[in-house]
């Protein structure tokens, strides 16, 4: 019979196949049917339609798909659909099942009402005969329905059907998860080249369903390729096949992961606020859709801050899916051993809060930077004793081939901080930094030298610093020339001759200026060669003393420098030398003179060095005057060191440079001179 003269089942509308006269069941709602006579005209209706309108459905497909297109197939009776939920069939008919965990199972289903396509959660039998499991299944639908955010899957309801099976659904997501993206990278194409790049993965030949547990209702599609989005973006839509699929790669340059990353932030900054914490942050609970969605799924773990946890049982007792080490444990440690914070893995329920959610954020974005998991084991007694331990090596350390940015390691590293005062306080606080990077700016987990934020600068303001470069050339042109035109007028007059010898004097003025600049940034490079040195930073503080030289040959800073570092590597002599040269450039360079008393005073020169100090009442320099307690030490001159040694203590105490073994080591001299001193008052008295 041709499709439009096929009948239709009154309960569900779908086409009855068969002859007139018999009885059939409904392929949909399998209810039992006669097929009605040749003698019923035109076009099948809708049973019990209030206006009696025909309305012609196209032919059997699925029960779904059926569905599916009578909700264009004409203007049917609103009481009919609506009846259509009371049947025996139920209000969802299932398409197929897209993933099974420890608690429950997602199917992919569509609401008879309103024809839309649903992710159905239900709980299996053996997680609803433990009331634990129960209670817990019934919070991820409540928790979940409650945080209404545009990166977290929505709930739509929450359940029994007719079977007493406690279910809720959410909406169906079409993409992959951020596992599936990272996992592709580790396979790129044959004959890629990334050049430390995240590269670009291939997509999957076809669906297929999530795996591990406590999966949030997801259907899997293979992605389509895109142009790469700007960074910090997320992933644009990728073009579909003919049958709705996405086709080919998904977008995953470093900007677009960090992009996804941002929107993952977005998600649990709104439910940190709400009171909720994931406990259970990782790759593979964050959606990817195929048109720039991105939506953090599986509450099943969610903890209230404040509130007791259900069912907390020994240490890792059991798993919410296999006991394969990247499923989520069930136990006291609750979450996944690869991306469980220290006070997680130690089962200290109590110590965790929003910045163990943080510590997981950092866990993904150590996978996203290295595309391997910031712990490591065989088994997963073994993860979780080495995220208990917290000891994880920096991204440049782990992948050293990739080309992972410092900024961006640093960030990972404090998120992963085993402390939760030393992670960041807040998920807005990780987002500002992530967006300081993308904006080509210092973050404060890895401040910038004075060099890098220039260069940084530069590289924001490109048209700016070639403008100004220009100009400084036009400029410099221009000075030239009439530089060389006032030399020509200079010899054919008086007054030229005046105004040459004002200019020579202006220049001289400026000379001495520039020479004053540049001793003062001679100074202040060796000054930092100098705390460099004292810290133990050696290979900085020769780049800074060589810059110091090289600002202004003739100063004494650069020498006093280089002194400064070879008597922190003990080699005396060459700190002499250096010092040698200091006294010749300025023979009055005090902190000069006060490194060559201490180093007399060990050779024994004692009134060599005290010749050398000089008048110390007006001193704050405290390298001078501990330089000049060590000599009085040397000297028996005990009052004058204890004096010295008590203002080098003051002045170090107040700077925050100082190194905590220097500055012991000077109260130590200090505590050995007033002991002498008393010792010598003593005897006299």
């Amino acid at each position: 019979m041709p499709p439009a003269d096929r009948p239709t089942c009154p309960h569900c509308h779908a086409p009855i196949p068969g002859r007139p006269g018999e009885r059939h069941t409904c392929p949909a709602c399998g209810r039992p049917l006669p097929v009605p006579g040749p003698s019923a005209p035109g076009p099948s209706r809708l049973a019990g339609s209030a206006d009696d309108r025909a309305v012609t459905l196209p032919p059997a497909r699925s029960d779904a798909s059926t569905l599916m297109a009578q909700s264009a197939a004409g203007p049917a009776s609103v009481e009919a659909a609506l009846r259509e939920a009371d049947t025996e069939a139920g209000r969802y008919v299932e398409q197929g099942i897209l993933g099974r965990g420890g608690m429950g199972e997602v199917a992919l289903c569509v609401e008879r009402n309103t024809r839309r396509q649903v992710a159905l959660k239900r709980i299996l039998p053996h997680a609803a005969q433990d009331p634990s499991r129960r209670a817990r299944f019934v919070e991820e639908g409540q928790v979940t329905a409650q945080l209404q955010h545009p990166n977290i899957v929505p709930v739509y309801e929450l359940d029994r059907d007719a079977e007493g099976t406690i279910y809720f659904t959410m909406k169906p997501v079409r993409g992959r998860s951020l596992t599936e993206i990272l996992n592709a990278l580790k396979s790129p194409p044959a004959g890629s080249h990334t050049c430390g790049r995240v590269p670009t993965p291939q997509a999957p030949s076809r669906s297929h369903p999530p795996a591990g547990g406590g999966t949030c209702g997801r259907e899997e599609h293979t992605p389509q390729a895109s142009s790469r989005s700007s960074v910090g973006a997320g992933p644009r839509a990728r073009p579909r096949d003919e049958e709705g699929q996405a086709q080919g790669p998904a977008p995953t340059g470093l900007g677009d992961l960090l992009g996804i990353f941002l929107k993952v932030c977005d998600g649990v900054a709104f439910a940190h606020s709400r009171g909720v914490v994931h406990r259970d942050l990782k790759p593979s609970n964050l959606m990817v859709g195929d048109f720039g969605e991105v939506l953090v799924m599986d509450w099943g773990l969610a903890k209230i801050v404040g509130r007791e946890d259900i069912a907390a049982g020994d240490l890792v007792t059991s798993s919410r899916a296999d006991s394969d080490a990247v499923h989520t444990m069930d136990g006291s440690a609750l979450g996944t051993p690869f991306y469980m914070s220290p006070e997680q893995a130690n089962g200290q329920l109590d110590r965790i809060d929003h910045r163990s959610d943080i510590y997981s954020l950092g866990a993904i974005l150590y996978e996203i930077l290295t595309l391997e998991k910031p712990v490591e084991g065989s088994t997963p007694m073994v993860v979780l004793a080495h995220a208990a331990e917290g000891n994880i090596l920096p991204p440049e350390q782990r992948t050293p081939h990739r080309a992972i940015p410092r900024e961006l390691s640093a960030i990972a590293m404090k998120c992963l901080a085993k402390l939760r005062s030393r992670r960041y306080q807040s998920v807005p606080d990780l987002q500002s930094d992530i967006r300081l990077y993308l904006e080509g700016r210092s973050v404060t987990a890895a401040p910038d030298s004075f060099a890098q934020a220039a260069w940084k600068l530069v590289k924001r303001n490109r048209r700016v610093s070639a403008a100004v470069a220009t100009a400084a050339v036009v400029l410099i042109a221009v000075t030239a020339f009439f530089l060389l035109r006032l030399k020509r007028e200079r010899d054919d007059a008086v007054s030229a001759r005046k105004t040459a010898e004002s200019e020579r004097t202006a220049a001289q003025q400026a000379r001495d200026r520039q020479r004053a600049t540049a001793l003062a940034a001679s100074k202040s490079a060796a000054m930092e060669a100098v705390r460099a040195a004292e810290q133990g930073r050696f290979a900085e503080a020769h780049f800074r003393a060589d810059a110091a030289l090289k600002v202004m040959p003739d100063s004494p800073w650069g020498h006093y420098a280089l002194a400064t570092i070879a008597n922190e590597t003990k080699e005396l002599a060459a700190a002499q030398a250096h010092l040698a040269k200091a006294l010749a450039a300025d023979p009055l360079h005090e902190p000069s003179k006060a490194m060559l008393a201490q180093l007399a005073a060990l050779d024994g020169r004692l009134r060599q060095a005290t010749e050398l100090l000089g008048n110390l009442d007006k001193v704050a320099d405290w390298r001078r005057l501990l330089a000049a307690g060590r000599v009085f030490l040397s000297t028996e001159r005990y009052g004058d060191a204890t004096q010295a040694l008590g203002r080098a203590v003051a002045l170090m105490e107040k700077d925050s440079t100082v190194l905590p073994d220097r500055l012991q080591e000077a109260r130590t001299w200090l505590g050995a001179a007033r002991a002498e001193l008393a010792q010598v008052q003593q005897l006299g008295a």
